[in-house]
């Protein structure tokens, strides 16, 4: 007896959830809602053909069509003819001709394929479509358009509740401003951003962005850039490990092992931190940051806190500034200073804040140095104010030569003649033919001119009745030993182009 009671207990159970099984199975059968005519095809009963104002309709899907041969017991829809789904209020998808299986839920879509999702809207050959994951796919080229962006890839995926579409192969994306060409890049038409990765290219007008991995917002156009990313401009290109950039500011930001080139300068400036300002021709370069200005042997290495670009309306470096612990380095001449200006378009080197310049055994300073250029050689050197000029010749004793103000000139950028002028005096230590001391000579005189053989006085010249001592080595006062002013600053000499870190 307990066992009937269990049975029929399963029984009732099973009669009273039969309704909740048959009810589902039928919200998945395709259901034909309206055609103009319906015939049945001879070979198959279970097959109808149906024509003129053809809809059927799936769990809240409607499917319309001209014609229709339909499967009801493989619930299968062949659609020909102003083929149209609609997925729900913001989605339809056309197209000539639609197999749609409604066991799995997926359609095919042959022909002028269109979807339209709002605003967007994706054209291809083919397309499908499947219900279940709302992803829509196609293989065989396409093309999106929304308000702002128009989009091309061979091969794409569309996820419908994101908005967001995945292209691979040959993409292109064409902007009113610019175009963007990318192996693989993902496109959200909600939000209008686009995320690129592998070998990626932004063309505008103005410049082109190299990179292999990125963002932009074609909405707000800003964007990011990553992997041996690159902002090529007019003379510049600024690179980083990452790169941001805003068009409407035309403002490039770059971090991390930044290089900025100026080709037609043959200018390299590096750092880690850069900002370039396009419409306003600037650029400022920090933390580490060193410029290089190519001259095969005899290019010069500068660093300071901070560098400063400035480029004319051709794009090219007319100016360049580096403030707080200046350093540069040549071969043939070294300098520090607080700040320097390199005037390019000028050839004009201005050095300020307790300047110093070294060339062969020389120091020289002042408060304030003009360096000329001619034909990207110094040409002429000149110390305003407070000039002093020093030489090591053997251990404490120091050649040493100031006045007023001075003027270097030189030859293939090596000096041959030095003019002193206002208040000259000299500190000479006068050698004899074997090299041993003959004597100091202390001078004072209006003005002076020294001459250079092989990167050494060979003769001076006091003009306006100068007044001079010959003091023998044993009777020189060991308080005159220096001129006022002197400070020997060889330690703190850049040797190498790294020294100009080491300040």
């Amino acid at each position: 007896m307990k066992l009937s009671y269990t049975l029929l207990w399963l029984w009732l159970s099973a009669l009273c959830l039969w309704p909740t099984h048959a009810l589902q199975a039928q919200k998945k059968m395709v259901d034909l809602k309206r055609a103009d005519r319906m015939a049945f095809d001879k070979a198959r009963s279970d097959v109808r053909i149906v024509t003129g104002n053809v809809l059927f309709e799936h769990d809240s899907a409607l499917l319309y069509c001209d014609s229709a041969v339909f499967n009801e017991v493989a619930n299968h829809v062949e659609a020909y003819g102003n083929v149209r789904i609609r997925v729900n209020d913001t989605l339809n998808i056309f197209g000539d001709a639609l197999f749609y299986d409604g066991k799995t839920r997926i359609a095919r879509l042959l022909d002028n394929v269109r979807l339209v999702d709002n605003t967007t809207t994706l054209e291809t050959p083919e397309l499908e479509f499947d219900r279940n994951s709302k992803i829509a796919r196609y293989e065989r080229g396409g093309v999106i358009v929304d308000q702002r962006n128009k989009l091309v890839s061979k091969r794409g995926r569309y996820f419908t509740p994101d908005k967001q579409f995945y292209f691979r192969d040959s993409v292109r994306l064409h902007n009113p401003k610019y175009d963007i060409a990318s192996d693989t890049l993902h496109y959200n038409a909600r939000t209008e951003l686009a995320e690129f990765f592998g070998e990626t290219e932004i063309v505008s007008e103005e410049n082109t962005i190299l990179c292999r991995k990125g963002w932009y917002d074609t909405r707000l156009d800003i964007s990011s850039f990553s992997r041996r990313a690159r902002l090529l401009m007019k003379e510049q290109t600024l690179s980083g490990d990452s790169l941001y950039y805003d068009r409407k500011l035309e403002t490039g930001e770059a971090y991390r092992n930044v290089v900025m080139v100026d080709s037609a300068k043959d200018l390299i400036i590096y750092g880690q931190f850069a900002r370039y300002e396009e419409a306003a021709g600037k650029a400022l370069v920090i933390d580490s940051a060193q410029a290089v200005i190519a001259d095969g042997p005899d290019s010069l290495y500068l660093h300071a806190d901070t560098l400063y670009a400035v480029f004319d309306t051709a794009g090219e470096t007319e100016a360049l500034y580096a403030y707080y612990r200046m350093k540069f380095f040549r071969t043939d001449m070294q300098g520090m200073a607080d700040s320097l200006s390199y005037l390019m378009k000028d050839s004009l080197i201005w050095m300020l804040g307790n300047p110093v310049l070294w060339s062969e055994e020389y120091q020289m300073n002042s408060d304030s140095i003009r360096i000329e250029m001619r034909n990207e050689k110094v040409d002429q050197v000149f110390f305003l104010q407070n000039a002093f000029i020093a030489a090591l010749e053997d251990t404490h004793q120091y050649n040493q030569l100031k006045g007023r103000s001075m003027t270097g000139f030189f030859r293939d950028n090596e000096m041959h003649k030095m003019k002193i002028f206002g208040n000259a005096e000299t500190l000479y230590y006068v050698l004899e033919e074997d090299g041993s001391l003959m004597g100091i000579n202390k001078a004072v005189s209006s003005d002076i001119t020294l001459r250079f053989r092989d990167g050494k006085i060979w003769e001076m010249v006091y003009y306006t009745q100068p007044e001079a001592v010959l003091y023998p080595p044993s009777q020189f006062p060991v308080q005159m030993r220096f001129l006022e002013g002197f400070d020997w600053k060889s330690a703190r000499r850049p040797r190498q182009a790294a020294d100009i870190f080491r300040w």
